[in-house]
């Protein structure tokens, strides 16, 4: 039989709960509270795009919208004061597609 511990790591891990979703986003807001309040602080040493940040934090929207809206807001703020930056064009993946198209 499983500790109670493991159990909830398990479910952690590989559930699908709503508990386990809102978990996840609360794991991945926590860095985005500590760089916001830094000025970019790691992601700011270690060059962290915005674009990169979406992706990374994207499973905070599947557990909280709340929170999910709470982190756009933080990485817009922090993107226009210049401590992070945008993925520059030539690094971005290229698409078959216009603007005028889209």
């Amino acid at each position: 039989m499983l500790s109670p511990c493991i159990r909830f790591w398990y479910e952690f891990e590989y559930g699908d709960s709503e508990e386990r979703y809102f978990a996840k986003a609360i794991d991945r807001f926590a860095p985005v509270l500590m760089n916001y309040h830094n000025f970019g602080g790691t992601w700011k040493k270690y060059h962290v795009s915005y674009e990169e940040l979406l992706l990374k934090l994207n499973p905070i929207e599947r557990g909280s919208k709340a929170l999910w809206e709470l982190t756009l807001s933080y990485l817009v703020d922090l993107l226009h004061k210049g401590h992070i930056k945008s993925m520059p064009d030539e690094f971005r993946p290229k698409t078959n597609h216009s603007q005028e198209e889209i």
